[in-house]
């Protein structure tokens, strides 16, 4: 897919990898919506990326979603990449697991992804083209001592978003789904919560 003149739409955009994201997409010439909950790193970012589209957006807001992504598709024209990135760990044994903790972890990682792919896969299929980039941890391929709860809810439900991008490609759509392990090295990200 090419990336210049390519309009896209980044959760998670205003820190870590979801920055780092953005920055490469707008180097290539990508027209770039940045959605993120964090007005003022939202700003920011906007500044530094001319011609973005900050949107300020709670991921975990199913409406609020739907919403941000309709306006980045009715300023951008269209949306042909999707970069799911929004997300957070939650690295607690599990004797010290807060269920709630998990549940809103899930909604952030799994639920959210799904809601945004359910959003702009119709107008992509229509188009017959599109890209969607799920980004996970490394503990949806691999269990890690101490973090039962999270590696459980990474292996259990980021492969139904797999699963789905995967079979998108079955209708003649290009989807992606990657996981990429641990951040690269010059991205920094505070994708971790920690319960007390």
């Amino acid at each position: 897919m090419r990336i210049e003149d390519s309009a896209c739409a980044v959760t998670g955009a205003s820190s870590g990898i979801g920055e780092a994201t953005a920055r490469l997409l707008a180097s290539r010439g990508a027209r770039v919506a940045l959605l993120a909950r964090r007005s003022d790193r939202l700003a920011a970012r906007a500044a530094q990326l001319p011609g973005s589209v900050p949107l300020v957006t709670d991921v975990t807001d199913d409406v609020q979603l739907r919403a941000a992504l309709a306006r980045a598709g009715d300023v951008l024209g269209r949306i042909d990449v999707l970069v799911n990135d929004a997300g957070q760990g939650l690295h607690v044994p599990l004797e010290q697991l807060d269920p709630g903790d998990l549940r809103a972890v899930f909604d952030l990682n799994v639920v959210a992804p799904l809601v945004a792919m359910r959003a702009v896969l119709p107008g992509m299929r229509e188009r017959g083209a599109g890209a969607v980039v799920n980004v996970s941890s490394l503990t949806s391929l691999r269990a890690f001592a101490r973090l039962g709860g999270y590696c459980g809810h990474q292996g259990r439900t980021q492969r139904p978003v797999a699963g789905d991008a995967r079979s998108s490609r079955l209708r003649r759509l290009r989807c992606r789904w990657s996981t990429r392990g641990s951040p690269p090295p010059s991205s920094t990200t505070t994708c971790v919560r920690a319960t007390s």
